[in-house]
This record gives C-alpha cells, sequence and structure tokens, in this order.
C-alpha cells in the first residue's frame, strides 16, 4: 500500500482510508472486524468515523478494533497528549469556564478561523459548550492555552497563515 503525508503533519498513512459508517449498522461487530482486519491486511492503517455513524456505535466498535493496534499507540497514545489534556482542564476550571466551551473560544480567537463547528449529543453538552461565546479571549488567555502544548509544525496547505492575512480582525 503506498504510503502519503498527512496533509502537512508529516505523518504517514495509507493512499486509502476506509470509512466506517457501516459498522455497527448494515456490518454487525462481527463483520465489522472482517473488514478492519482485512483493511489492516492490505495496508490501510486510516479510518473515517463520526459520532453519528450508527448512533455512535461505528466509533465504539472501531476505537475496540484499532486499540491492540501499535502502530496507532503509537501515534495517539503519547502520555504528552493526556498531560495536556489534564493542564488545558485545569486551566479552565481555574479561569472558570467548561474545558470544551475555552476549546472553542481558543479555537475561534484564532484569524485564520472563520466559524468553528459546534457538536453536542444531548442539549446539556451544547449549553456547556455554547459558554464559549461568553469567553473574552485576550492575548494573554490565548498564549496561555497555546503554551501548554508544542506548536505544530506550519500548515503547508493554508499560505495565508505564513503570509499574516487574518480575513478579517477578531
Amino acid at each position: 500500500m503506498e504510503r502519503v503525508l498527512l496533509g502537512s503533519t508529516g505523518v504517514p498513512v495509507s493512499r486509502f482510508a476506509f470509512g466506517a459508517m457501516p459498522f455497527g449498522g448494515a456490518a454487525d461487530r462481527a463483520e465489522s472486524e472482517r473488514l478492519f482486519h482485512r483493511c489492516r491486511e492490505v495496508g490501510i492503517d486510516h479510518f473515517d468515523t463520526a459520532d453519528v455513524y450508527t448512533g455512535g456505535e461505528s466509533e465504539r466498535i472501531l476505537g475496540e478494533l484499532v486499540a491492540p493496534c501499535r502502530d496507532y499507540a503509537s501515534r495517539y497514545g503519547d502520555p504528552e497528549v493526556f498531560d495536556v489534556a489534564e493542564r488545558f482542564t485545569a486551566l479552565a476550571e481555574r479561569h472558570g469556564h467548561h474545558p470544551a466551551a475555552l476549546a472553542v473560544a481558543w479555537v475561534a480567537a484564532h484569524p485564520a478561523v472563520t466559524a468553528p463547528l459546534l457538536g453536542a449529543n444531548s442539549l446539556a453538552q451544547l449549553d456547556q459548550v455554547l459558554g464559549c461565546v461568553e469567553i473574552d479571549v485576550t492575548p494573554d488567555l490565548y498564549e496561555e492555552i497555546s503554551a501548554l502544548s508544542r506548536a505544530p509544525a506550519p500548515a503547508t496547505d493554508r499560505s495565508e497563515e505564513s503570509q499574516g492575512i487574518t480575513y478579517g480582525k477578531r
């Protein structure tokens, strides 16, 4: 299977991805497992799923199937990811915000972001996320959040960032 870089992340992935929408729906658990293992046999390591696919069952099944894969664990199992999440949650609490609301507000404060996509599984979750509307992400708060993790490599597919184009001031 040919390998390609995932956008500008530098992460190599299979040239083809598999859409796991049928997992837990048109494909029962056993068939989902067969589909997953066949993809892995031919070198596919890039799967798409979403919480709306089969009421979240697709994500649950794929998560269980991918958990034992060493390459998945090496890509997403870095303890730093969990450390950053814990520090972000603590920062949100110190500032009196729900972590989901602060995360959305921080993303919205980036000059290249037009409209963050909100999502929720319940009205209670949506109300938590909508707290982002009330958060004033000052330059100091933006930097405090940004400093929690290392900066990613520049996105080479978005030249407006490197040129300082902001498409409007926030």
